[in-house]
């Protein structure tokens, strides 16, 4: 995978004042991307055999990190996914 260049330095000072996590179809851990040390969580939706964009998936999210729906933001690389 290849980050745009702005990704890094984003992330980094969204961290300073947000709590991130990484929800994913996929199967790679944060670090294995080149985003070591960024996430305060990490979900994949393997885990619970409900995929994104399914509804189901992100109400699996918000139930897994105690966060109500107006607290939470998605950003994502697909808008297939949104």
């Amino acid at each position: 995978m290849t980050l745009y260049p702005d990704v890094l330095p984003t992330l980094s000072l969204l961290k300073d004042t947000y709590r991130l996590g990484l929800v994913t179809n996929g199967n790679t851990y944060s670090e294995r991307c080149g985003l070591p040390g960024l996430f305060a969580f990490t979900i994949f939706a393997q885990d619970y055999q409900v995929p994104k964009p399914q509804p189901e998936f992100y109400e699996r999210v918000l139930s897994e990190t105690h966060t109500h729906p107006q607290e939470i933001i998605h950003v994502g690389d697909s808008l297939h996914n949104a």
